[in-house]
């Protein structure tokens, strides 16, 4: 298997099926036609991006092979809104997107149940704040790019043997990320 398990969606969605007891089960690299065997036998599928734009290229992809399903999750990176569109229309499926990173889990979701709304990553989750700052840590206005700030509980307390550096001196390393803790 090649998943990274430091990548905390992979590390929390393993034990997650332990803890409840269902079946996970993964292949070892991306193949189409595997996917395309392992869906009707599955229910829950969570997928980069570019997993379902090229699931979809396969012109396999509808509502006979997807009939089991009850959630297509996409993250770590930016889903198209042609692939959003196209996926439901092929399968009748909407894709959950949502936000997170290793070092925040989980910050923000559209809705589990409720409209989905295609190229936006939802809302912050329960407890967590987040605010797009430019570089010298001002909000930005709306529809204007910048770095994303969390604040809340699901934030980590640092970098495994350096545990002495203060968080916030950190934030250079998360990539313009400054994670704050509540």
């Amino acid at each position: 298997m090649r998943y990274p398990f430091f990548m905390s969606t992979v590390f929390c969605c393993t034990w997650l099926c332990i803890f409840i007891r269902c079946f996970n089960f993964w292949l070892n690299t991306f193949n189409q036609n595997e996917v395309l065997s392992a869906l009707p036998k599955s229910t829950v599928m969570m997928g980069v991006p570019t997993y379902y734009t090229r699931l979809l290229a396969t012109n396999q992809m509808n509502k006979l092979v997807t009939k089991n399903m009850r959630l297509f999750i996409s993250g770590s990176a930016p889903l198209l809104t042609d692939t959003f569109v196209e996926f439901e229309q092929a399968t009748g499926h909407c894709i959950l997107e949502r936000y997170g990173m290793t070092e925040t889990n989980m910050s923000t979701s559209n809705p589990l149940v409720g409209k989905r709304k295609a190229g936006t990553v939802g809302k912050p989750l329960p407890q967590i704040e987040i605010r797009i700052t430019d570089n010298n840590g001002k909000l930005v206005d709306e529809e204007e790019i910048g770095n994303i700030q969390v604040r809340g509980p699901n934030v980590f307390k640092g970098y495994w043997r350096m545990q002495r550096k203060p968080l916030r001196s950190l934030h250079m390393m998360v990539i313009s990320i400054l994670a704050t803790r509540a």
